[in-house]
C-alpha cells in the first residue's frame, strides 16, 4: 500500500479532527512500515570472529580455552538461516576434530602427572605426618575417579595409580592406629587405676557422687576420643572398647545404688515439706448445704468449708508430675523406701478426694431439688462446681462423674431459662401489641395543657402536661429517685411514677423479664415543682509533667442541677399502657397490658383489665368536684349577666332610673353595687388564679360585668373615670350576652385554654 495515495476528507476540520487524522496515519504507518520482530536469532559476524579464536587456540595448543571458544561460536550460530550458518559450521566441525585430539592428550597428561605427584608427596609424608599423607592420597583419588579422567585418561593408567593409592591408604591407616593407640595407653592406665580403687566407696552425698562420676566419665570420653576413627575390628581397639563398656556398667551400678538411697531420702523430705501446707486437713469434716452455698459469700465457702483439703488436692495434683518427683517414681519404683513414701501420698489424696466427692454430692443433691433460679449468679453455680471438680478431683475416680453431674444440672437450668426467655419474648410481643391498641383509649380520656417547658414551671404548676420522647435516665442523668428524665429546651424534666403506674411497670417486668425500653415514651404527668437531678458529664483534662503537656484524661463528673419535677400518672412505653384519671392521682384503670392470669409461668402478677377508648370510668372524687366548680362559675356568670341586663335597660330605652320602680331601686341599691364590685374582684382573682391565659374569656367577661354593675357607685366616688363610664353605659347588652355565653362555654369547653 502506498501511503502517499491515502487521503481523508472532512467537511470542516478542527484541531481535534486533525489530531485524530494524525493518529490514524501513525497507526497505518506502524502497521505497514514497521518490520515485525524477526523469528531468527544469532549473529553471523560474531560467530566468524569467535571461529577465528578457535583457530588460534588449535594452532597454539591453547587447550584450556578452546572448549569455551567452541561453545561461544556455536551459540552465535544458533538461530541463523541455514544458508548463512552452514559454511561457518562446516569449518567449526573440522576444527573441533583437531581440538578434541589435542584436548584429550592435554587433559590426560595433566591428570596423570598431578595424581602421581600427589601420591609421591603422600609417600614422603607417611612417616612424619600420616594425616597429611592421607589428605594427599584422597586428593589423587578424587582426580583419578572424576569425569575428566573417565573421558580423557587411559583406563589402565588410572587403574595402576588407584592401586598405588589404595596401598598407601593402608600404610597410612596402620601408621595412624599405632600413634593413636600409643596416645590412648596412658589414659587407659589412669582409668584402670581409678576403677580398681572402688571410687564410690564411702560416698554419702549427691555432690560427692556426682564428682566421682564426672571424673570417671571424663576419662572414658578421653579414651574414646584418642581412638576415634580406628577400625572397631582391630584387636587392640576392640579390647579397649570392651573395657570401656564394662567400666560404664560398673559406674551405673554403683551410682544407681547410691542414687536410689539418695532419691528415697529426697522424696521423703519433699513429701513432708508438702504436708506442712495442708496440715490439719483431716479435721475438716463438715461441708455446706446448697442453701448455705448460695447465700454465704466467703473464701471459706468457695472451698466448700474445706480449704486445707482443697489445698492438698490442688498441690498434690501438681506434685506427682513435678520434674523432681516423677522421674524418681519411675526410675526407683521398686525401691522399698520410695514405694512407701508414694503410697502414703496417694492414700492422702484418695481420702481427700473421697471427702470432696461427698461434699459435691451433698450440694448437687440440694441443687437438683430446687426450681430453676431466676438470678443468673445462682444459675451459674453448677458451672462453677463443675470447674472446681475438674481442678480438685483431677486424676481421681470421682472426677468424671462429679463434673458430668454438675454440667448436666447447669445445662438443664440453661434450657429452662431458654424456654422461659422464649415465653417471655412471646409475652413481650403480645403485651406490646395490646399496649399499642389500648393507649389511644387511655390518652383520649385525659386533658393536658399545651406548651409546657421547664422555664414555665410556675405557670404550669399543678397542671397536666403531655410529653413524648426518649428516657435519658441512666444516660444523661443518674437514676436516683426518678424513673424518667429528659431535656426540653436545654432544661431537664424529671418524672416519678405514681403508685398505679409503678405497679403496672413492675408487673410488666416480671412477665417479660425485661426493663422498659429507653425509646418511645408517651406520658401524662402533673407538674409538681422544682427539684434537683444529678447530671452525668464527661470532662477532658490535660495531663502535664513539669509543665509540659503529655496527654489527656477523660473522667465522668456528676453534679446536681435544677430540674422540673412531674408525677407520671399515665404512661405508654413498650409493653406498658397505664392511666390514672387526674392530677390528684385517683386511679382510673390500668393497662400494663398484662395477659390473662396464669398465662405466664414466670410472673405471679395479677391480671388487670385493659382500658380501651371510651371505657374510662372517671372516679367520683376530683372529677365531680371539677364539674361542680365549673357549674358554680356558670351560675355566677349568669347572675352577673342578669344584673347587667337590668342595669342597662333604662339607659337603652332613654328613660331615667326612677327611684320608685322596682328595677330602678334594685340597680341603684348600694348593696347591688357592692355585689357588682365583688363580682369584679372575683373576676380579677379568677384571672390571676389561671395566670390570665387560662379561662381568660369567662373570667374577663365576669370582671367587666362587675365593673358595669358597680359603675354608678364607682363613679360617685371618683374611682371610675367619667369617660370610661360613658363608654361602658351603652354596652350593657353585649356585656351581659358575652358573660352568659362564655359561662356556658366554660362549662363544656373547660379543657380549652381560653375557656
Amino acid at each position: 500500500m502506498n501511503l502517499r495515495n491515502l487521503s481523508f476528507k472532512t467537511a470542516s476540520p478542527t484541531r481535534l479532527s486533525r489530531c485524530r487524522l494524525a493518529c490514524v496515519i501513525s497507526v497505518l504507518a506502524m502497521t505497514f512500515c514497521v518490520r515485525p520482530p524477526s523469528t531468527f536469532a544469532g549473529d553471523l559476524d560474531s560467530a566468524k570472529r569467535q571461529l577465528e579464536k578457535v583457530k588460534v587456540d588449535v594452532d597454539s595448543s591453547s587447550w584450556d580455552s578452546v572448549e569455551g571458544d567452541i561453545k561461544s561460536t556455536e551459540e552465535f550460530l544458533d538461530g541463523l538461516p541455514e544458508a548463512e550458518r552452514a559454511p561457518v559450521q562446516k569449518e567449526l566441525d573440522a576444527l573441533k576434530t583437531k581440538a578434541m585430539s589435542g584436548l584429550k592428550e592435554n587433559k590426560s597428561k595433566f591428570i596423570l602427572e598431578t595424581s602421581k605427584r600427589d601420591l609421591d608427596s603422600a609417600a614422603d609424608d607417611l612417616a612424619s605426618s600420616p594425616a597429611r599423607a592421607g589428605e594427599r592420597i584422597d586428593k589423587a583419588i578424587a582426580k583419578l575417579t572424576g569425569d575428566d579422567a573417565k573421558k580423557y585418561v587411559d583406563a589402565d593408567a588410572v587403574k595402576k595409580l588407584l592401586a598405588r593409592a589404595t596401598s598407601l591408604q593402608t600404610m597410612v591407616a596402620n601408621k595412624s592406629s599405632g600413634m593413636k593407640l600409643d596416645f590412648a595407653a596412658p589414659i587407659v592406665k589412669e582409668l584402670d587405676e581409678a576403677m580398681a580403687a572402688s571410687p564410690y566407696k564411702g560416698i554419702t552425698t549427691n555432690e560427692d557422687m556426682d564428682q566421682v562420676t564426672q571424673r570417671l566419665n571424663s576419662l572414658i570420653s578421653r579414651v574414646r576420643g584418642a581412638i576415634d576413627g580406628l577400625p572397631a575390628t582391630e584387636p587392640r581397639v576392640k579390647a579397649i572398647n570392651d573395657k570401656l563398656v564394662a567400666y560404664q556398667k560398673q559406674i551405673a551400678s554403683a551410682e544407681g545404688g547410691a542414687m536410689a538411697s539418695q532419691a528415697a531420702e529426697n522424696l521423703s523430705k519433699q513429701w513432708k515439706g508438702e504436708q506442712e501446707y495442708f496440715a490439719g486437713w483431716e479435721l475438716e469434716k463438715k461441708s455446706p448445704t446448697w442453701d448455705q452455698y448460695l447465700h454465704e459469700q466467703s473464701e471459706t465457702m468457695s472451698s466448700l468449708q474445706m480449704p486445707k483439703t482443697v489445698e492438698l488436692l490442688t498441690r498434690m495434683n501438681q506434685w506427682f508430675d513435678e520434674s523432681g518427683i516423677k522421674p524418681i517414681a519411675e526410675q526407683y519404683k521398686d525401691d522399698k523406701s520410695v514405694k512407701a513414701t508414694l503410697a502414703e501420698a496417694h492414700k492422702a489424696v484418695d481420702t481427700a478426694a473421697a471427702k470432696m466427692h461427698a461434699a459435691f454430692s451433698l450440694l448437687l443433691d440440694g441443687a437438683e431439688k430446687v426450681e430453676t433460679p431466676k438470678d443468673s449468679t445462682e444459675r451459674n453455680k453448677p458451672n462453677y462446681l463443675a470447674d472446681r471438680a475438674d481442678k480438685w478431683l483431677k486424676g481421681t475416680p470421682y472426677h468424671d462423674q462429679d463434673v458430668a453431674r454438675a454440667k448436666k444440672l447447669a445445662d438443664k437450668w440453661s434450657a429452662a431459662m431458654a424456654n422461659d426467655a422464649a415465653a417471655q419474648q412471646a409475652t413481650l410481643e403480645k403485651l406490646t401489641a395490646n399496649a399499642i391498641a389500648d393507649w389511644p383509649g387511655i390518652a383520649g380520656a385525659l386533658k393536658a395543657e399545651e406548651g409546657f417547658t421547664p422555664d414555665k414551671l410556675d405557670q404550669f404548676k399543678g397542671k397536666i402536661i403531655h410529653l413524648k420522647g426518649n428516657n435519658r435516665l441512666g444516660w444523661d442523668y443518674m437514676t436516683g429517685a426518678y424513673q424518667f428524665a429528659r431535656e426540653i429546651n436545654g432544661m431537664p424534666i424529671a418524672g416519678k411514677f405514681d403508685a398505679k403506674v409503678a405497679a403496672a411497670v413492675e408487673a410488666s417486668k416480671k412477665q417479660t423479664g425485661q426493663e422498659l425500653p429507653d425509646e418511645g415514651w408517651d406520658l401524662f404527668a402533673v407538674v409538681e415543682g422544682p427539684g434537683k437531678i444529678k447530671e452525668r458529664k464527661e470532662e477532658t483534662g490535660k495531663v502535664k509533667i513539669d509543665g509540659q503537656e503529655v496527654g489527656t484524661v477523660t473522667a465522668e463528673r456528676n453534679q446536681s442541677i435544677a430540674c422540673a419535677v412531674v408525677r407520671i400518672f399515665a404512661l405508654h412505653v413498650g409493653p406498658v399502657a397505664v392511666g390514672s384519671s387526674s392530677p390528684s392521682m385517683t386511679p382510673v384503670a390500668v393497662s400494663a397490658v398484662i395477659g390473662e392470669s396464669g398465662s405466664n409461668s414466670t410472673a405471679a402478677a395479677p391480671a388487670v383489665t385493659p382500658v380501651v377508648a371510651g371505657a374510662v370510668n372517671v372516679s367520683e372524687g376530683s372529677s365531680s368536684f371539677k364539674k361542680l366548680e365549673h357549674f358554680a362559675e356558670l351560675i355566677l356568670c349568669l347572675a352577673a349577666a342578669a344584673l347587667v341586663m337590668m342595669k342597662s335597660r333604662p339607659a337603652e330605652a332613654g328613660q331615667p332610673n326612677i327611684a320608685g320602680s322596682s328595677a330602678a331601686s334594685l340597680v341603684s341599691n348600694d348593696n347591688i353595687a357592692l355585689a357588682g364590685l365583688g363580682i369584679a374582684v372575683l373576676g380579677v382573682l379568677w384571672l390571676l388564679a389561671k395566670l390570665v391565659v387560662g379561662d381568660l374569656l369567662p373570667a374577663l367577661s365576669l370582671t367587666v360585668a362587675g365593673i358595669y354593675i358597680a359603675s354608678d357607685w364607682l363613679l360617685a366616688r371618683n374611682i371610675l373615670p367619667q369617660s370610661l363610664a360613658n363608654t361602658l353605659q351603652p354596652l350593657g347588652v353585649p356585656i351581659a350576652a358575652a358573660t352568659a355565653v362564655f359561662g356556658v362555654l366554660h362549662l363544656f369547653l373547660s379543657h380549652w385554654v381560653l375557656f
